[in-house]
């Protein structure tokens, strides 16, 4: 993707703020993903997108009235080129759009914030079955949407003239918002960090039932970086088996919640330098910390090896003990007790989880955290596109190593639950 010459905030946002700021409209626009996406609605997103602007503008639409909600947003659309109208003198706000129509919107809208859209002069849309059908007007915004990737085919049809639905834009929205690489700029602009987190994962970062707040070591590290920031922080839920695609899918600015860096998650995705080094172990009753002491040991039909579902724990599980019986049990932090208790013997987890559970329960041992069978880090995940925020992190946790502050974090959720402390040294 060219290189952006202004920042545009996501429009994710932009549907955030309507949502949010909009009341009088945002109900009525963006709660049913069935319904068409308006013409009322794009113009909204977009001037939400814009940062609300104020223009000095005649509104030149008969029919969009000075007092509905919609109005400003219709003035600073019309003023900056972004709409022209259907004709007549008239807008049209209850008009469904389609998909050249969004298209063509947020093509003026990325040429008004001077954003590169040359992609579109090298894109052959003639290979759809397809072909023609549709505006000549809209020719250049669809090559530039098909080339930048925001249309999508829909079995070898593009579709032009197809009526989107709220869903569909919104997924449109989405990624039109990471074509900008401007994460930062909107994250300052919202004033808000939006933090994805499984919230099941002690002591990095738990949503504790009893206070609805998320508590721990990923928990403080993500109040200190929206507090570098200066914004407020919003942590948005995610689960283990989405935590991939709710990234991609923009759902959240960034993902911290003890994330271990991997090759396949860095194919897909940015992840942060490490910030504290992690590696597989065993947990496992007491009475049992002298049998479990190798994947041999544990790898036999008779031991019950327990993990939650679609993280790293269940897939080393799977890849690594082929012959144990795996239970797959949806709630993460319930599975140390049931191992307690015996519904299971072992709980492959990682090393600071393995110590804190140790530390809260004295039924339980983990006889391998200082030898654990893989080595890594915790990374922050981002959707790639946010390349300045990845750079604006790594200054960060680089920063909050040197002042002491990981060392901190690791001695009050990690160091004091275990016998050695310098075996768990944050990442270099």
């Amino acid at each position: 993707m060219k290189t952006v010459k202004k920042t545009l905030i996501p429009l994710i946002l932009a549907l955030a703020l309507c949502l949010s700021a909009l009341p009088a409209r945002a109900d009525a626009l963006w709660e049913a993903p069935d319904a068409p996406a308006t013409r009322e609605i794009v113009a909204a997103a977009l001037w939400e997108m814009a940062g609300a602007p104020v223009v000095n503008y005649a509104l030149p639409f008969a029919d969009v009235d000075q007092a509905v909600p919609y109005a400003e947003a219709v003035r600073w659309a019309a003023a900056q080129g972004v709409v022209i109208g259907v004709g007549e003198g008239k807008f049209q706000p209850e008009g469904e759009v389609s998909r050249e129509m969004l298209a063509v919107m947020l093509y003026r809208y990325a040429k008004s914030e001077e954003m590169d859209v040359s992609v579109g002069e090298d894109t052959n849309i003639l290979s759809y079955d397809d072909s023609f059908q549709w505006s000549e007007w809209a020719v250049p915004a669809l090559q530039w949407a098909v080339g930048a990737g925001l249309l999508t085919d829909h079995g070898g049809l593009l579709g032009a003239r197809d009526t989107v639905t709220q869903q569909e834009a919104e997924e449109l929205f989405s990624r039109f918002s990471l074509l900008d690489g401007g994460t930062l700029s909107a994250i300052k602009a919202r004033g808000v960090l939006r933090a994805g987190t499984a919230g099941d994962y002690q002591p990095m970062s738990y949503l504790d039932p009893a206070t609805g707040r998320y508590v721990g070591f990923d928990a403080e590290l993500a109040e200190d970086l929206a507090a570098a920031l200066g914004v407020e922080l919003e942590y948005v839920p995610t689960t283990w088996p989405t935590l991939m695609a709710d990234t991609l899918a923009g759902k959240f600015d960034l993902a911290i919640c003890g994330i271990t860096i991997t090759e396949a998650r860095q194919e897909q995705a940015l992840m942060s330098d490490g910030y504290l080094g992690n590696g597989k172990t065993v947990l496992c009753r007491a009475e049992d910390a002298g049998k479990y002491t190798s994947l041999e040991a544990i790898n036999r039909p008779e031991v019950r090896v327990m993990e939650n579902p679609g993280g790293l724990n269940e897939k080393f599980a799977r890849e690594n003990l082929p012959d144990a019986t795996l239970i797959i049990h949806d709630v993460n932090q319930e599975i140390p007790g049931l191992v307690a208790a015996g519904e299971a013997d072992v709980m492959i987890t990682e090393i600071m989880e393995a110590g804190y559970y140790v530390g809260q329960d004295s039924r339980l041992a983990a006889p391998l955290i200082y030898e654990p069978f893989t080595h890594g880090q915790l990374g922050v995940l981002m959707p790639k596109g946010s390349e300045t925020l990845l750079n604006y992190v790594n200054a960060f946790l680089a920063e909050e190593k040197a002042s002491g502050r990981i060392d901190a974090l690791a001695e009050e959720y990690i160091y004091r639950y275990t016998a050695h402390e310098e075996q768990l040294q944050p990442a270099a």
